[in-house]
């Protein structure tokens, strides 16, 4: 509700990329930062852009520090915009 009132994009990221289907629809989604096949990548309607492997991150320890892998993805989405 908020990025709708502000008149801004808004970016979502997750581990899943299942959850791009359950984001709110209050606001149009600009982009989606997300984990597929083992790589981070950005989501821009139909396009993808694989932006780095998770076992290229070292505080992601392998994928297995979950919280870091998210990190990285909040910053790239921050980071298109």
């Amino acid at each position: 509700a908020e990025a709708a009132r502000l008149g801004r994009p808004v970016w979502w990221f997750a581990l899943d990329p299942a959850a791009r289907r359950r984001a709110p629809k209050s606001a149009p989604i600009a982009g989606f930062a997300t984990v597929r096949d083992g790589v981070l990548v950005l989501e821009r309607g139909a396009r993808r852009i694989r932006v780095l492997p998770v076992a290229e991150i070292a505080l992601a320890d392998g994928g297995s520090a979950r919280h870091n892998v998210a990190n990285a993805l909040a910053a790239t989405a921050a980071a298109f915009v």
